[in-house]
């Protein structure tokens, strides 16, 4: 598997690169990579067709099988996590080893300079926050639950994500300083509405 401190290095020396996916995060990844960084694909692959397109943007999509591609291609794989392990394993058995994977913080990296430079809207950490600023104060509120699984990696927040606990009027932990359970709420019923309690 292909390091993330190396991935620079990689996609220069690599004459061919191939994108395993063919739906939101391969297709957003294609786009930056293409527009930022001037970085071609020569095609997209996925493990079947069914419910993916035959091309996008003119390069074909291909079953792992299909494609004639050299095994020492480079293979970035930009589908959902959970499918990572999964399609490492299909892409080695395969021959395949210069295999990257694009994780949640890797695609935003990635595509942000993207999303910046078609200037559709900002980007949540672009949005003016200092004190004198003429913006509104900007936040958006992450639900905590204690049945979240623990994440294998601390993240810093931005101090506009504001944490807020779902589900606080059935439980005595107490997850965060913001919990839905003030004012007029359905705290109690998060067990039906899930996040909208919050």
């Amino acid at each position: 598997m292909v390091e993330d401190d190396e991935i620079a290095r990689i996609v220069e020396k690599s004459e061919n690169i191939l994108i395993f996916g063919a739906q939101v995060i391969a297709w957003s990844v294609y786009k930056a990579l293409k527009e930022c960084y001037n970085i071609h694909a020569v095609g997209f692959l996925v493990s079947s067709h069914a419910g993916n397109p035959a091309e996008i943007d003119g390069l074909p999509v291909m079953t792992v099988s299909e494609c004639a591609c050299s095994k020492e291609t480079l293979v970035i794989v930009a589908v959902s996590e959970v499918w990572h392990t999964g399609v490492c394993e299909l892409l080695e058995s395969c021959g395949y080893r210069n295999i990257y994977c694009v994780n949640s913080e890797r695609e935003y990296e990635i595509t942000a300079p993207y999303f910046r430079k078609k200037g559709r809207f900002l980007l949540a950490e672009d949005l003016p926050d200092s004190p004198g600023s003429n913006a509104p104060d900007t936040g958006i509120y992450m639900v905590k639950s204690e049945f979240d699984k623990p994440i294998s990696k601390t993240v810093a927040l931005p101090k506009w994500v504001i944490p807020i606990q779902a589900g606080a009027a059935l439980t005595d932990m107490l997850l965060c300083e913001r919990t839905d359970d003030t004012g007029d709420n359905i705290s109690a019923k998060n067990r039906q509405y899930c996040e909208l309690s919050a």
